[in-house]
C-alpha cells in the first residue's frame, strides 16, 4: 500500500503513485471524472507539496 491508498478512486491512486513518466500518460487516459474525495485528496497533496 502506498501513501495514497485510502479514500480515493483506484484509478487516481494508480495515477498518483506512478513514478515512470512514460507510463503516466497511459495511466492518465484511464482517469475519468473525479469525485469530491478525489478532488479533496489532490488539493491536500498540492497544499502539502514541498519543493526541494
Amino acid at each position: 500500500m502506498g501513501i495514497f491508498s485510502k479514500g480515493i478512486s483506484p484509478d487516481l491512486k494508480v495515477f498518483l503513485e506512478t513514478g515512470d513518466l512514460d507510463n503516466l500518460l497511459k495511466v492518465r487516459s484511464k482517469l475519468r471524472q473525479l469525485d469530491d474525495r478525489d478532488v479533496k485528496k489532490i488539493r491536500s497533496t498540492l497544499e502539502k507539496w514541498n519543493s526541494p
